[in-house]
């Protein structure tokens, strides 16, 4: 009888029923969305990592037709913190050898670690030292050289980017 009479003086609410099926409901809702968010956020790192690693072949090629000199770019393969990329001037002022494509001694200009639980693995740029490249004064593979590299995480497929003789840089999802 009292219900009735706060309801009808115009005081309005929820009742404890209709507030434990919304609950409820909520919860519900979040416990079927809280897997997909999880390996959203675990693509997310990944593409990130993988286009870090890309926007660093085309500063390196960009920077070789600015600067007029060669550019290299040389990988560590590892996971995590041991997992690099680092971009240098390659023209030998520092004491390295020039277009040597070998940062040791070199001006690094730019350099990326993996995230924890990200790898960089299977770089591979052909004849020479498999783990470097670079591009020459004109923006194209420096000696030719061709090949790719892979970022991955444990429980997702990797991304590979990828250079051509020719200097193009391409990035795709692997399997």
């Amino acid at each position: 009888m009292r219900n009735r009479h706060l309801r009808s003086s115009g005081q309005q609410g929820f009742t404890l029923l209709e507030l434990m099926i919304v609950t409820t409901v909520f919860g519900i809702a979040i416990a079927i969305a809280a897997p997909s968010i999880s390996d959203w956020i675990k693509t997310n790192r990944l593409k990130s990592a993988s286009r870090e690693v890309y926007n660093l072949f085309q500063m390196a090629r960009l920077e070789a037709a600015k600067r007029n000199t060669s550019v290299a770019l040389n990988f560590t393969n590892g996971e995590g913190p041991t997992g690099t990329c680092k971009v240098c001037i390659d023209n030998g002022e520092n004491g390295g050898t020039a277009k040597d494509l070998d940062c040791t001694n070199e001006i690094v200009i730019s350099e990326v670690t993996m995230p924890d639980g990200l790898s960089l693995f299977e770089a591979d740029f052909g004849l020479g030292n498999k783990l470097h490249c670079g591009f020459n004064s004109r923006g194209v593979s420096q000696d030719n050289k061709q090949g790719a590299v892979k970022v991955k995480s444990n429980a997702l497929p990797h991304f590979e980017i990828t250079l051509s003789g020719a200097g193009n840089i391409s990035m795709k999802r692997g399997t």
